[in-house]
């Protein structure tokens, strides 16, 4: 299969839910061939949209469907102005918004595949080639941040850049999006504000900027002359990108070292542009989402923008009306219903730790081993004293020496007493597990060897089936809260399940970390699931009652303003 028109259509599919397969099929003179591409990878062509497929080829326009309890779309492919592909998609959605939706993405992706087809078509030389492969790369990488970051990247070497800097355009202008070979990226700093500028001056004036300007240029570059100056640069080119003659993002060129850039490399930087701005576009609304998508589409029809903004004002009223369940929202611990303390019986030194913090153990398991050398001796000069006094013991019965006897009897008691307690000792050198459960903390595998006092604490074991949730509730929020409310907590380690749980005890005291006051209330979780663990956080839901979405929208700054008057009031 085409790998280009494979990575196209998973590129499709992620951007747009409820898709449960999908394929390509190439068009050539002969009729359909076969499938170039399909979705998910490996599995056999759905007969179905096979067929829709070449049904949308004969009549030359989209198709739609909902056979079999699914709704099926098909969209022709315009490639140099006539129909070289169709796409076909399976959905479970079958409402006509949903399918509306799907070929408005399909469309915009259609329009970026027809400008990487006739640069495939048109492609000559080693660079365009590298470029092709670039696209390629970028189709594979998950979100639009990896993808900005990869063309930035690579950009830069193949056109034999110091750096590349890619901007979109945002409500106060283009500002920069990825630079290549940097990860994280400070807004605030020089080198970005200028980068901004830069943008912003080329798309002022709707044309690619060179600095050195060329001998006949007549376009204003005061922004890449102060960049060029600031960060020391040979050249730079800024150029441009965007559809429907709308600016929508700009890629700067740097060289520290090296020529200026000429006719021939503007040449390679707008070429490469043109291929790399419409990938970033489609990454960049996959990362949005359809709203934001939409309300793109709309920018440039200003009667349709405004009856959808009227609709929508006109259902935000309505909804502010409408009584929906008010949640409490809390940061959320995990922890076990109750934690156990394991602690060293006796003075000595770590032998042995076979357990580290979330292995799971079972009553009386070993967790630790004390060493036990010096109790042994203890334990044999016990012994052997105790042998010794016996002998001597006998002997003196045989004498009839009552005072020796007397003595004796003492002295062995004593080295009994003795050697029963080297044996005790060496018994607690052996430190077990009190209870089934994980182990919570203590990782004694690091400091074997090292000494240990008796009373400090070695580990800390929470039982796996009975867990307690502690939320923290901010002080503003408190008053909604009740003793056996229900509640939701989803946790950062499971995002897509959600626990139920309601709540048992609320602390009437206030505590203040990192600038906020919060109470601690606890809850209990109706069905504790195997795959949790103590001390994974998330986030956590009361439910507060009914209020309308006005009320909760506004309430906080309605309880801020009673309060602040209250105060000012003489």
């Amino acid at each position: 299969m085409d790998t280009l028109f494979q990575s196209w259509l998973e590129l499709q599919c992620r951007m747009l839910s409820g898709v449960t397969s999908a394929l390509v099929l190439p068009v050539h003179e002969g009729g359909v061939a076969r499938p170039a591409a399909v979705w998910p990878t490996g599995t056999p062509v759905d007969t179905l949209l096979s067929t829709v497929a070449q049904q949308a080829v004969s009549t030359g326009s989209e198709f739609t469907d909902s056979p079999n309890g699914q709704a099926i779309v098909a969209l022709p492919l315009l490639m140099n102005g006539r129909v070289q592909a169709v796409v076909a998609l399976a959905l479970t959605r079958r409402d006509a918004q949903a399918r509306d939706a799907v070929l408005q993405t399909l469309r915009w992706g259609g329009f970026w595949l027809d400008l990487l087809m006739r640069a495939r078509e048109s492609a000559a030389g080693q660079q365009t080639d590298a470029l092709m492969g670039l696209v390629e790369k970028a189709l594979g990488q998950a979100n639009f941040q990896a993808a900005a970051m990869e063309i930035a990247t690579q950009l830069a070497t193949l056109l034999d850049c110091s750096r590349v800097a890619i901007g979109l355009k945002k409500r106060h202008g283009i500002q920069v999006q990825a630079l290549s070979h940097t990860v994280r990226l400070d807004p605030r700093s020089a080198l970005i504000q200028q980068l901004n500028a830069a943008m912003d001056e080329a798309a002022d004036q709707d044309v690619t900027l060179i600095w050195p300007p060329e001998e006949t240029a007549r376009h204003i570059a005061r922004r890449h002359e102060v960049l060029a100056r600031e960060q020391n640069d040979s050249g730079i080119c800024t150029v441009l990108f965007g559809e429907d003659g709308r600016i929508l993002g700009a890629i700067t060129f740097e060289r520290h070292q090296g020529p200026p850039f000429d006719a021939t490399t503007r040449t390679s930087c707008e070429t490469a542009t043109r291929l790399m701005g419409p990938l970033l576009l489609l990454k960049q609304r996959a990362r949005t989402g359809p709203i934001k998508s939409l309300r793109h589409r709309l920018s440039g029809r200003k009667p349709l923008l405004t009856t959808v903004g009227l609709l929508l004002m006109l259902a935000a009223a309505g909804l502010t009306l409408v009584p929906v369940t008010y949640h409490v929202d809390a940061d959320a611990l995990l922890r076990g219903s109750v934690q156990r303390s394991v602690v060293a019986p006796i003075d000595g030194f770590v032998a042995e730790a076979p357990v580290r913090p979330g292995d799971a153990v079972t009553s009386h398991e070993l967790l630790a081993r004390m060493d036990d050398r010096d109790l042994h001796i203890q334990q044999v000069k016990w012994q052997g004293e105790k042998a010794r006094l016996e002998k001597e013991y006998r002997e003196a019965l045989a004498q009839h020496d009552r005072t020796q006897v007397s003595v004796l009897r003492s002295k062995l008691d004593q080295a009994q007493a003795e050697l029963d307690l080297a044996e005790k000792k060496l018994a607690r050198t052996r430190i077990t597990a009190p209870i089934s459960g994980i182990v919570v903390s203590g990782d004694l595998s690091q400091s074997l060897g090292a000494p240990v006092s008796r009373g400090d604490t070695l580990f800390e074991i929470a039982p796996l089936n009975d867990y307690r949730v502690e939320l923290e509730v901010d002080e503003r929020d408190i008053a909604d809260i009740r003793p056996g409310a229900r509640g939701a907590l989803r946790l950062s380690g499971q995002p897509g399940i959600t626990h139920p749980l309601h709540i048992t005890r609320i602390t009437p005291l206030a505590s203040a970390e990192e600038g906020r006051n919060f109470f601690r209330v606890e809850g209990q979780l109706d069905r504790p699931d195997p795959a949790l663990r103590p001390g994974m956080q998330g986030v956590g839901k009361v439910e507060a009652g009914k209020r309308s979405l006005l009320w909760i929208g506004g309430h906080r700054i309605w309880n801020w303003l009673r309060l602040k008057l209250w105060a000012w009031r003489l």
